[in-house]
Protein backbone atom coordinates (compact mmCIF):
# COMPACT_ATOMS: atom_id res chain seq x y z
CA UNK A 1 0.00 0.00 0.00
CA UNK A 2 1.55 3.54 -0.99
CA UNK A 3 1.95 6.07 1.14
CA UNK A 4 -0.49 8.88 1.85
CA UNK A 5 0.35 12.22 1.66
CA UNK A 6 -1.08 12.67 5.35
CA UNK A 7 0.87 9.77 6.25
CA UNK A 8 4.22 11.09 4.68
CA UNK A 9 3.35 14.57 6.36
CA UNK A 10 3.51 12.95 9.76
CA UNK A 11 6.37 10.36 9.16
CA UNK A 12 8.80 13.71 8.17
CA UNK A 13 7.29 15.75 10.71
CA UNK A 14 8.30 12.79 13.32
CA UNK A 15 11.55 12.14 12.06
CA UNK A 16 12.86 16.05 12.38
CA UNK A 17 11.35 15.81 15.69
CA UNK A 18 13.56 12.38 16.15
CA UNK A 19 16.83 13.26 14.13
CA UNK A 20 17.41 16.89 16.14
CA UNK A 21 16.98 15.30 19.66
CA UNK A 22 13.62 17.24 20.20
CA UNK A 23 11.47 13.92 20.50
CA UNK A 24 13.42 13.42 23.86
CA UNK A 25 13.29 16.67 25.29
CA UNK A 26 9.15 16.88 24.74
CA UNK A 27 9.01 13.64 26.30
CA UNK A 28 11.13 15.23 29.54
CA UNK A 29 8.18 18.61 29.35
CA UNK A 30 10.40 20.39 27.95
CA UNK A 31 8.52 22.39 25.00
CA UNK A 32 9.78 25.68 24.94
CA UNK A 33 7.24 27.28 27.47
CA UNK A 34 7.87 30.94 28.10
CA UNK A 35 9.52 31.62 24.94
CA UNK A 36 7.81 34.29 22.66
CA UNK A 37 8.49 33.88 18.29
CA UNK A 38 8.13 36.97 16.08
CA UNK A 39 8.15 35.68 12.52
CA UNK A 40 9.26 38.73 10.43
CA UNK A 41 6.40 38.35 7.40
CA UNK A 42 2.85 38.33 6.22
CA UNK A 43 -0.15 35.88 5.16
CA UNK A 44 -0.70 37.80 1.32
CA UNK A 45 -2.29 37.06 -1.81
CA UNK A 46 -1.08 35.58 -5.08
CA UNK A 47 -3.14 35.94 -7.99
CA UNK A 48 -6.52 36.07 -5.54
CA UNK A 49 -5.08 33.33 -3.52
CA UNK A 50 -3.67 33.34 0.13
CA UNK A 51 -0.25 32.15 0.32
CA UNK A 52 0.74 30.14 3.48
CA UNK A 53 3.92 30.69 3.98
CA UNK A 54 3.88 32.45 7.27
CA UNK A 55 1.45 29.95 8.66
CA UNK A 56 3.91 26.79 7.21
CA UNK A 57 6.60 29.13 9.20
CA UNK A 58 4.93 28.90 12.62
CA UNK A 59 3.77 25.55 12.03
CA UNK A 60 7.44 24.56 11.71
CA UNK A 61 8.33 26.31 15.09
CA UNK A 62 5.32 25.40 16.93
CA UNK A 63 5.85 21.58 15.99
CA UNK A 64 9.53 22.09 17.68
CA UNK A 65 8.30 24.18 20.40
CA UNK A 66 4.65 23.97 21.47
CA UNK A 67 4.87 25.46 24.69
CA UNK A 68 5.98 28.54 23.29
CA UNK A 69 4.03 31.49 22.06
CA UNK A 70 3.92 33.09 18.20
CA UNK A 71 3.66 36.26 16.97
CA UNK A 72 3.45 37.22 13.36
CA UNK A 73 4.09 40.84 11.62
CA UNK A 74 5.31 42.58 8.52
CA UNK A 75 8.27 45.34 8.99
CA UNK A 76 8.95 48.12 7.20
CA UNK A 77 11.60 50.74 7.88
CA UNK A 78 13.29 53.94 6.16
CA UNK A 79 16.53 54.91 6.95
CA UNK A 80 17.64 58.46 6.40
CA UNK A 81 21.39 60.15 6.47
CA UNK A 82 22.57 57.04 8.27
CA UNK A 83 19.79 56.90 10.68
CA UNK A 84 16.60 54.94 11.37
CA UNK A 85 13.84 57.04 11.25
CA UNK A 86 10.82 54.77 11.27
CA UNK A 87 11.08 50.96 11.75
CA UNK A 88 7.66 49.18 12.02
CA UNK A 89 5.55 45.84 12.41
CA UNK A 90 2.07 45.66 10.67
CA UNK A 91 0.52 43.17 12.12
CA UNK A 92 -2.19 40.83 10.41
CA UNK A 93 -5.55 42.74 11.64
CA UNK A 94 -3.70 46.27 9.60
CA UNK A 95 -2.51 47.90 13.38
CA UNK A 96 0.80 49.18 13.31
CA UNK A 97 3.37 49.47 16.01
CA UNK A 98 6.62 50.79 16.37
CA UNK A 99 8.98 47.74 16.15
CA UNK A 100 10.72 48.01 19.63
CA UNK A 101 7.70 49.02 21.32
CA UNK A 102 6.56 45.65 19.95
CA UNK A 103 9.39 43.57 20.98
CA UNK A 104 9.38 45.12 24.55
CA UNK A 105 5.57 44.94 24.97
CA UNK A 106 5.32 41.25 24.08
CA UNK A 107 8.90 40.31 25.37
CA UNK A 108 10.24 38.59 22.32
CA UNK A 109 12.90 35.93 22.59
CA UNK A 110 13.18 34.81 18.90
CA UNK A 111 13.24 36.92 15.60
CA UNK A 112 12.95 34.64 12.83
CA UNK A 113 12.35 35.90 9.02
CA UNK A 114 12.15 33.13 6.15
CA UNK A 115 11.31 35.35 3.14
CA UNK A 116 14.76 35.88 1.81
CA UNK A 117 15.53 39.73 0.01
CA UNK A 118 18.45 41.90 -0.12
CA UNK A 119 20.21 43.20 2.69
CA UNK A 120 18.65 45.87 4.88
CA UNK A 121 21.26 49.32 5.70
CA UNK A 122 23.62 48.71 8.52
CA UNK A 123 21.83 50.93 10.58
CA UNK A 124 18.86 48.87 10.77
CA UNK A 125 20.60 45.71 11.45
CA UNK A 126 22.69 47.90 14.35
CA UNK A 127 19.09 49.24 15.53
CA UNK A 128 17.12 45.73 15.17
CA UNK A 129 20.38 43.83 17.22
CA UNK A 130 19.37 46.76 20.18
CA UNK A 131 16.94 44.46 21.33
CA UNK A 132 18.41 41.87 22.14
CA UNK A 133 16.67 39.38 20.31
CA UNK A 134 18.30 36.35 18.94
CA UNK A 135 17.56 36.44 15.38
CA UNK A 136 17.23 33.09 12.94
CA UNK A 137 16.66 33.42 9.50
CA UNK A 138 16.72 30.85 6.46
CA UNK A 139 19.90 30.92 4.16
CA UNK A 140 18.03 30.70 0.83
CA UNK A 141 16.56 28.60 -2.10
CA UNK A 142 19.00 29.08 -5.10
CA UNK A 143 22.25 26.97 -4.27
CA UNK A 144 25.10 27.81 -5.41
CA UNK A 145 24.14 31.64 -5.39
CA UNK A 146 24.50 31.62 -2.04
CA UNK A 147 22.92 32.94 1.45
CA UNK A 148 19.95 35.20 1.13
CA UNK A 149 17.91 36.89 3.32
CA UNK A 150 17.11 40.60 4.85
CA UNK A 151 18.90 39.41 8.39
CA UNK A 152 21.66 37.26 6.85
CA UNK A 153 24.18 39.99 8.04
CA UNK A 154 22.69 39.79 11.90
CA UNK A 155 21.68 36.32 12.06
CA UNK A 156 21.95 32.49 12.20
CA UNK A 157 21.05 31.84 8.68
CA UNK A 158 20.04 28.03 8.40
CA UNK A 159 20.33 25.56 5.11
CA UNK A 160 18.10 22.96 4.56
CA UNK A 161 19.16 19.00 4.63
CA UNK A 162 17.67 15.68 3.66
CA UNK A 163 18.36 11.80 5.70
CA UNK A 164 17.75 8.92 4.13
CA UNK A 165 18.60 5.80 5.70
CA UNK A 166 20.90 7.60 7.95
CA UNK A 167 22.72 9.70 5.57
CA UNK A 168 22.89 13.71 5.40
CA UNK A 169 22.77 15.45 2.11
CA UNK A 170 21.97 18.82 1.25
CA UNK A 171 18.90 19.79 -0.41
CA UNK A 172 20.04 20.93 -3.71
CA UNK A 173 18.40 24.23 -3.61
CA UNK A 174 19.99 24.91 -0.34
CA UNK A 175 22.24 27.68 -0.65
CA UNK A 176 25.85 26.21 -0.89
CA UNK A 177 29.47 27.64 -1.15
CA UNK A 178 28.93 30.51 1.03
CA UNK A 179 30.80 30.91 4.46
CA UNK A 180 27.36 33.11 5.72
CA UNK A 181 25.61 29.80 6.21
CA UNK A 182 26.15 28.62 10.03
CA UNK A 183 23.43 25.51 9.80
CA UNK A 184 21.65 23.25 8.86
CA UNK A 185 18.38 21.14 9.31
CA UNK A 186 15.66 19.33 8.53
CA UNK A 187 12.54 20.78 7.81
CA UNK A 188 9.26 18.63 8.47
CA UNK A 189 6.97 17.97 5.47
CA UNK A 190 7.25 20.93 3.76
CA UNK A 191 10.02 21.58 1.41
CA UNK A 192 12.58 24.91 1.48
CA UNK A 193 15.00 26.60 3.90
CA UNK A 194 12.02 28.56 5.05
CA UNK A 195 11.15 25.63 6.67
CA UNK A 196 14.54 24.38 7.84
CA UNK A 197 15.18 27.72 9.48
CA UNK A 198 12.30 27.57 11.88
CA UNK A 199 13.16 24.15 12.85
CA UNK A 200 16.60 25.53 14.39
CA UNK A 201 14.44 28.59 15.91
CA UNK A 202 12.25 26.38 17.94
CA UNK A 203 15.20 24.64 19.14
CA UNK A 204 16.96 27.63 20.32
CA UNK A 205 13.40 28.33 22.19
CA UNK A 206 13.71 24.40 24.12
CA UNK A 207 17.13 25.44 25.39
CA UNK A 208 16.25 29.20 26.53
CA UNK A 209 12.89 27.82 28.49
CA UNK A 210 15.53 25.19 29.87
CA UNK A 211 18.24 26.98 30.97
CA UNK A 212 17.53 30.71 30.88
CA UNK A 213 17.95 33.82 28.31
CA UNK A 214 21.17 34.02 26.87
CA UNK A 215 22.59 36.87 23.96
CA UNK A 216 22.87 35.38 20.27
CA UNK A 217 26.84 35.19 20.80
CA UNK A 218 26.54 32.22 23.39
CA UNK A 219 23.59 30.74 21.27
CA UNK A 220 25.51 30.38 18.23
CA UNK A 221 28.25 29.28 20.16
CA UNK A 222 26.48 26.63 22.10
CA UNK A 223 24.93 25.46 18.47
CA UNK A 224 28.25 24.71 17.15
CA UNK A 225 29.23 22.62 20.17
CA UNK A 226 25.94 20.49 19.56
CA UNK A 227 26.27 19.77 15.34
CA UNK A 228 27.46 17.07 13.92
CA UNK A 229 29.62 17.31 10.86
CA UNK A 230 27.91 16.70 7.49
CA UNK A 231 30.84 17.13 5.61
CA UNK A 232 34.04 18.82 5.92
CA UNK A 233 34.96 18.55 9.04
CA UNK A 234 34.16 21.82 11.50
CA UNK A 235 32.99 23.81 8.64
CA UNK A 236 31.27 22.94 5.56
CA UNK A 237 30.25 25.67 3.00
CA UNK A 238 27.31 22.99 2.24
CA UNK A 239 26.18 22.30 5.76
CA UNK A 240 27.79 25.71 8.28
CA UNK A 241 29.12 24.63 11.43
CA UNK A 242 26.95 21.24 10.90
CA UNK A 243 23.50 20.35 12.10
CA UNK A 244 22.12 20.66 15.68
CA UNK A 245 21.05 17.84 17.65
CA UNK A 246 19.80 18.22 21.44
CA UNK A 247 22.19 16.32 23.47
CA UNK A 248 20.28 12.60 24.38
CA UNK A 249 21.16 13.31 28.25
CA UNK A 250 19.68 17.00 28.43
CA UNK A 251 22.65 18.27 30.33
CA UNK A 252 24.47 20.58 27.70
CA UNK A 253 28.42 20.45 28.35
CA UNK A 254 29.76 22.44 30.99
CA UNK A 255 26.06 23.52 32.21
CA UNK A 256 24.81 23.37 35.60
CA UNK A 257 20.56 23.09 36.63
CA UNK A 258 19.89 26.76 37.64
CA UNK A 259 17.13 28.89 38.10
CA UNK A 260 15.75 31.30 35.26
CA UNK A 261 15.53 34.62 36.22
CA UNK A 262 14.79 37.39 33.70
CA UNK A 263 15.57 41.15 34.13
CA UNK A 264 14.67 43.73 32.07
CA UNK A 265 15.22 47.78 31.43
CA UNK A 266 14.43 50.25 28.62
CA UNK A 267 16.31 53.24 27.28
CA UNK A 268 16.15 56.22 29.46
CA UNK A 269 13.42 54.37 31.32
CA UNK A 270 14.20 53.84 35.54
CA UNK A 271 11.30 51.50 35.51
CA UNK A 272 12.76 47.69 35.05
CA UNK A 273 11.22 44.75 35.74
CA UNK A 274 13.11 41.37 37.62
CA UNK A 275 10.99 38.48 36.97
CA UNK A 276 8.29 40.55 36.10
CA UNK A 277 8.21 42.72 39.53
CA UNK A 278 8.13 46.47 38.54
CA UNK A 279 11.15 47.77 40.28
CA UNK A 280 12.66 51.28 40.07
CA UNK A 281 16.23 51.94 39.63
CA UNK A 282 18.43 55.86 40.40
CA UNK A 283 18.43 56.00 36.01
CA UNK A 284 17.77 53.27 33.03
CA UNK A 285 19.89 52.53 30.20
CA UNK A 286 21.01 55.20 27.70
CA UNK A 287 22.35 55.76 24.24
CA UNK A 288 25.70 57.17 24.15
CA UNK A 289 27.15 57.40 20.51
CA UNK A 290 24.81 53.95 19.25
CA UNK A 291 26.45 52.51 22.37
CA UNK A 292 23.66 50.95 25.22
CA UNK A 293 25.09 51.80 28.72
CA UNK A 294 23.63 50.30 31.69
CA UNK A 295 23.89 50.60 35.04
CA UNK A 296 26.29 47.86 36.36
CA UNK A 297 25.77 48.01 40.22
CA UNK A 298 21.48 48.04 39.38
CA UNK A 299 22.49 44.76 37.29
CA UNK A 300 25.58 42.90 39.59
CA UNK A 301 23.06 43.42 42.40
CA UNK A 302 20.10 42.57 41.02
CA UNK A 303 22.00 39.01 40.02
CA UNK A 304 23.00 38.48 43.65
CA UNK A 305 26.44 40.08 43.35
CA UNK A 306 28.05 42.93 45.69
CA UNK A 307 29.31 46.10 44.17
CA UNK A 308 32.92 48.29 45.35
CA UNK A 309 34.36 51.08 44.39
CA UNK A 310 38.11 52.25 44.92
CA UNK A 311 37.85 55.83 44.46
CA UNK A 312 41.26 56.26 44.61
CA UNK A 313 42.30 53.06 42.22
CA UNK A 314 39.18 53.80 40.51
CA UNK A 315 38.86 50.05 39.79
CA UNK A 316 34.96 48.73 40.22
CA UNK A 317 35.51 45.38 41.88
CA UNK A 318 31.58 43.22 42.02
CA UNK A 319 31.83 39.61 43.65
CA UNK A 320 28.87 37.07 44.01
CA UNK A 321 29.03 33.72 45.67
CA UNK A 322 28.05 30.27 43.16
CA UNK A 323 24.45 30.51 43.93
CA UNK A 324 21.06 31.21 42.78
CA UNK A 325 20.40 34.93 42.20
CA UNK A 326 18.26 36.25 44.91
CA UNK A 327 15.17 38.63 43.87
Amino acid sequence: MSETFEDRKVRLNQQTLDFHGISRWHENGYTGEGINFLELEKEYEIGGEKNEHAAGVLAQFSLVAPGAATFLGNMASRVTGGEVVRCEITLPEGRRVDFKEFVRANNIHIVGESMGGANRHDALDAYMKETGCIFIGSAGNKGAEGVTGKIKDIGIMVGAINVVSGKISREYYSASGDDELDFAALHGWRSGTSFAAPTVAGMVALILSRYGIRPQGEVYALLQQLSLDAGAPEYDTDFGFGIPVLPESLELEGEKEMAKHIMQMQIDNPEYTLDDEVKLADAGPIIVKGRTLAPYRLIAEAMGGQVAWDNQNKIITIEWEDQEPEK
